[in-house]
């Protein structure tokens, strides 16, 4: 006989429970082969349940098909090398939500293994506000929103919905893509505004001492006629306001209007005056109906010595501005000699 000893390498198999088992060693000079000793296990292998990878976005939508890992019940698996760990692209994995099972054993339950990744961000087209009146003329500089691709974008705010000086935004034709998400493509933005009425009148209205109109008197029936035997050609007599110049005829009633703009200041004297003039338009101081002892009576001018408008300086804020002038006939006398 011969002593036992190892004359092959060690040598493992695993057969299934109640499978048929052949097996014949190689070869070995000087020996015969009469048989083996069986050491036999009774543990039977059984398959596991499936490992599933999963990738998804942070919204949990699926960027990448699914991966499945099989094998026996109690064999590890490990999913963090790079096989499973996968490169995607537009996007990038986040390390800092990495799932705690990524490594482990099989079992006779399912087991999941979610990888999440960040979309890379993607530089988008700008989008553009344009400020724009009826007759398409730019009354502010545009505007740019610009941001990644899918970023979302809002401009019926304040911040893009501006309010322009002179200007009112056209409510009633907002444009529909206000609001949105940027994408590789430009978007065009156009808020339309409409021109602010700022026209005003600064209106100088001249009345009596009873609040009535004031209107410049018939020189040829003041004090009953009085003046015609002195001055000839009495009817063609007018009165010249200092103010601007110009001359009225006498049964007139004298108003002045300004153009002005809301916003704009302004500035009244304080009298208004209106001296008389003879038919060639030559100012005399006075017109006198002189009596038989001497004495006489008569009217200088027409002005409001007695009262000055309290808004004859200030700013147009409305479409109208009117400043009442309270005018008085300024008489003149003379003693008998």
């Amino acid at each position: 006989m011969h002593a036992e000893s190892d004359l092959l390498p060690q040598f493992q198999k695993n057969f299934p429970k109640s499978s048929e088992i052949t097996y014949e060693p190689g070869r070995i000079e000087g020996f015969t082969y009469i048989g083996y000793l069986r050491n036999s296990s009774n543990e039977q292998i059984v398959q596991g349940k499936d490992v599933m990878i999963n990738y998804i976005d942070q919204s949990g939508n699926n960027i990448h098909p699914n991966q499945i890992i099989s094998g026996t019940i109690g064999e590890k698996f490990d999913t963090s090398t790079s096989d499973y760990q996968l490169m995607i692209d537009g996007y990038t994995l986040d390390q800092t939500n990495l799932p705690s099972n990524m490594t482990g054993s099989f079992t006779n339950e399912l087991q999941t293994v979610v990888y999440t990744y960040n979309k890379n961000a993607v530089i988008a087209a700008p989008v553009t506000i344009s400020y724009k009146d009826n007759d398409g003329n730019s009354v502010h500089p545009d505007q740019e929103i610009s941001g990644n691709i899918g970023d979302a974008f809002d401009a019926s705010t304040p911040e893009y919905q501006l309010e322009i000086e002179g200007f009112t935004l056209d409510q009633a034709r907002l444009p529909e893509n206000m609001t949105g998400n940027l994408s590789n493509q430009p978007i065009s933005i156009l808020f339309i505004y409409e021109k602010n009425n700022t026209e005003a009148t600064i209106t100088i209205k001249f009345v009596d001492q009873n609040g009535a109109p004031f209107i410049l008197p018939d020189l040829t029936t003041y004090l009953d006629g009085g003046f015609v035997p002195f001055y000839p050609d009495l009817d063609k007599y007018t009165f010249k306001l200092d103010y601007n110049g110009v001359s009225y005829g006498q049964n007139t009633q004298p108003s002045i209007s300004i153009p002005a703009e809301i916003g704009e200041t302004y500035a009244l004297p304080e009298r208004m005056q209106f001296r008389i003039q003879d038919a060639d338009g030559i100012q005399v101081p006075y017109l006198v109906k002189w009596n038989e002892d001497g004495s006489g009576s008569g009217i200088e001018s027409y002005w409001n010595y007695s009262e000055i408008p309290t808004n004859i300086t200030g700013t147009v804020t409305d479409g109208e501005v009117v400043v009442t002038y309270v005018i008085f006939g300024y008489g003149v006398g003379f003693p008998e000699p």
